[in-house]
């Protein structure tokens, strides 16, 4: 700043360039507040310095794998330090982008800054910024780093749409020359990101097939490695791939209409919300038989009302009765409705006497109408009082209901 008053900008220029990144933000504040807008030439010559990296890059192949791994976190968060700090000098001055991102030793870090962070970015913008799309620099022959290539560049055009219209032929490269150097969609490095990749950025027929036929022939592994708990399942990025394969018009419609048999709930689904005609009905039928037999294995247990709910009906115990008929369904279902009768407080003596005496009996939420019921049956013979011993042990075999339980007291003789 002292540099400036004097009218030395290009000393002004020269000593902002050799800041430290912590700096940096300092003295952007420090110079508004007193003296005004910063020059142009400054602010490029701080976003420089921000990207600049003042200390060497640790040795990794001397470290142990978790000294490496911790070496590797620090670098990354060093890393997007430095690329916030920048943005926030470029952000005020779009005028200076194009400029910024077109050369300079910074200048592919500045390309990937503005890939990333603002909204929208004008055309003349986007098209210098295409190398960091397209990175020709990491092109070496190699089947693995030409995957890494259509992986990098399908994600700058999921972020950047407008890719596709203005970068169409240099799009289309990436993917002609990823086929040269080896890569295939069931390459050894090949995932389903990659796979994905070709998707969003091919009209290719044949490649298309290719990728659908790798789809279809994917065996899930038996042994995952671990996974963060936001990183997507296996079965999770495949359906991700199938949807960017439908969504694509060039891949054959025959093709993933043979793929439908392989696929789960979830992938079915994203076909179906990618297609249209003879391909969107196949899949629905598909999904809807995928869902029959799941519901034949593990049928849909019927719940019964709640009381608030039955509150609200004409008559509670008719709707209550109307769930008898499911205590002579699978066990998994008997336990359901029987638990849910007696929870009711609206359950009635008659719907009682339907349900299990050992379930009858065991119940804290009717003990009182359980009570009042053996009370009624018994009345005033005493035989029937001292037989009550006798019913409950042992106890009632599950078979009979609460109802026959009562009449065998009835018979009860002294």
């Amino acid at each position: 700043m002292y540099c400036d008053g004097e009218d030395w900008e290009g000393l002004a220029v020269e000593a902002a360039s050799q800041l430290d990144v912590e700096d940096v933000d300092h003295v952007e504040e420090r110079w508004i507040r007193t003296r005004g807008p910063l020059p142009l030439a400054v602010r490029i010559a701080l976003v420089h310095a921000a990207l600049t990296e003042r200390m060497p890059r640790p040795r990794l192949t001397e470290m142990s794998e978790w000294e490496r791994r911790e070496a590797m976190e620090r670098v990354s968060h060093e890393e997007d330090r430095r690329q916030r700090i920048a943005w926030h000098l470029m952000e005020p001055a779009p005028e200076l982008w194009e400029e910024l991102a077109r050369e300079g030793k910074h200048a592919m870090h500045v390309r990937r800054i503005l890939l990333e962070r603002p909204e929208k970015l004008a055309d003349k913008v986007l098209l210098v910024c295409l190398p960091a799309v397209t990175n020709d620099n990491l092109r070496d022959g190699d089947d693995l780093f030409a995957g890494i290539r259509l992986t990098v560049a399908a994600d700058c055009v999921r972020r950047r749409p407008r890719l596709r219209d203005i970068a169409t032929a240099e799009l289309t490269r990436v993917v002609q020359e990823a086929v040269e150097d080896g890569w295939t969609p069931a390459g050894r490095f090949t995932g389903w990101k990659e796979i994905s990749a070709l998707a969003e950025l091919t009209d290719d027929p044949a490649l298309l097939a290719d990728a659908v036929t790798a789809t279809r022939n994917a065996a899930e592994p038996r042994t995952t490695r671990q996974r963060g708990e936001k990183e997507p399942s296996w079965s999770e990025e495949r359906a991700t791939t199938v949807a960017a394969l439908t969504a694509n018009p060039a891949t054959p419609r025959n093709e993933l209409t043979a793929l439908l048999p392989t696929l789960n709930d979830a992938a079915l689904l994203a076909v179906t919300r990618h297609s249209r005609g003879d391909l969107h009905a196949a899949a629905c039928a598909r999904l809807a038989k995928l869902r029959e037999e799941e519901e034949s294995r593990n049928p849909t247990l019927i719940q019964i009302p709640s009381d608030e709910e039955l509150a609200d009906l004409d008559n509670p115990a008719e709707e209550l009765r109307t769930h008898l008929k499911y205590l002579r369904t699978r066990a998994e279902q008997r336990d359901t409705t029987c638990e849910g009768l007696l929870r009711s407080r609206f359950t009635t003596p008659s719907i009682l006497r339907d349900l299990p005496a050992h379930r009858v009996l065991e119940s804290r939420e009717q003990a009182d109408l359980t009570a009042r019921m053996i009370a009624e049956t018994c009345g005033d013979n005493l035989a029937r009082w001292n037989g009550i011993a006798a019913h409950l042990d042992p106890p009632p075999r599950k078979a009979v209901t609460f109802g026959a339980w009562l009449d065998g007291l009835k018979s009860t003789t002294a």
